[in-house]
């Protein structure tokens, strides 16, 4: 709903965009991305001091359910992203309540 409903809701009723984009760091890093832009449920710990950290939690294999439950954010990784290290800044999506 927040990648494609909500923005389609605000736009037909026009509000501007929903500032739910933010960059945070990465604590451990990612391998280099695919020919798709694609989307990493990660979790994001609290904005406090500077940028907030954010965990990847999706499953290189297996189950793709259960890592969104403990997912708060959504790592954006553009089309053929370069390897990242740890520490990295990355622009996340925001899931949870408005900022």
């Amino acid at each position: 709903a927040h990648l494609f409903l909500q923005p389609l809701i605000r736009a037909s009723l026009g509000l501007a965009p929903s500032s739910r984009t933010l960059a945070a760091r990465l604590t451990e890093g990612l391998p280099a991305g695919g020919a798709r832009e694609t989307f990493l449920a990660c979790r994001m710990e609290d904005k406090r001091f500077g940028f907030p950290k954010v965990l990847n939690v999706s499953p290189a294999e297996g189950s793709f359910l259960s890592p969104l439950i403990d997912a708060n954010a959504l790592i954006i990784r553009e089309a053929d992203a370069p390897p990242l290290l740890a520490g990295s800044l990355v622009t996340c999506l925001w899931l949870g309540e408005e900022r």
